[in-house]
C-alpha cells in the first residue's frame, strides 16, 4: 500500500453540467427560460466559474435538477457553501448591547383620536364630580339619619 498516492483527477462540475444539456439537446436559451437563470450564469456554471459565488451552489443545484442528474452524486463537485459572516461583521458582538429606543412622552405615545378621548372622558369625569358635589351639598338633612324607625310596635 503506498502512502502518497496520486489522486485521479475528480470529475469537474462544469463539463457534466454541459454533457447532461447536450444529452438532453437543451439549448442554452431554453434552459435558461425554465430555469430562470441567464444564460451568462448557465455558461459560467457549465465552464467550472460561477459569477456570484454567493449563490455558486444554489444556482449549480437548481441548474442540476432541470437536468435530472442525481444531487447525490454530485453533491462533492457543488462549489462549498458560503460563509455566514464575513470576517469584518460583528453580528455576536453587537447582540448584547442594549437595543437603542428613544422614549416618548406618554401623551405623545396616543394617537390624536386617543388624546382627543382621553380629555374627553377626564372632562366627563370632572363635570360629573362637581355636579355630585353639588347636588350633596344642597341637601339638609340627611333623610335615614332624622327619620325615627321604631322596632316596637
Amino acid at each position: 500500500m503506498k502512502i502518497f498516492q496520486n489522486k485521479p483527477d475528480s470529475p469537474q462540475l462544469g463539463p457534466l453540467l454541459r454533457e447532461a444539456r447536450l444529452a438532453r439537446k437543451v439549448s442554452l436559451a431554453e434552459a435558461a427560460a425554465s430555469t430562470h437563470l441567464s444564460e451568462e450564469l448557465i455558461e459560467s456554471l457549465e465552464e467550472g466559474g460561477c459569477i456570484d459565488p454567493r449563490r455558486a451552489r444554489l444556482h449549480a443545484v437548481t441548474y442540476a435538477r432541470f437536468l435530472g442528474l442525481d444531487l447525490g452524486t454530485i453533491r462533492p463537485l457543488l462549489p462549498p457553501l458560503p460563509e455566514l459572516t464575513t470576517k469584518h461583521q460583528l453580528f455576536l458582538s453587537n447582540a448584547m448591547s442594549a437595543p437603542k429606543v428613544r422614549e416618548k412622552p406618554f401623551l405623545e405615545m396616543l394617537a390624536p383620536m386617543g388624546k382627543l378621548a382621553l380629555y374627553l372622558m377626564i372632562t366627563v369625569t370632572l363635570l360629573g364630580l362637581w355636579g355630585m358635589i353639588r347636588q350633596l351639598s344642597r341637601v339638609r338633612s340627611v333623610p335615614w339619619v332624622t327619620t325615627s324607625y321604631s322596632i316596637h310596635p
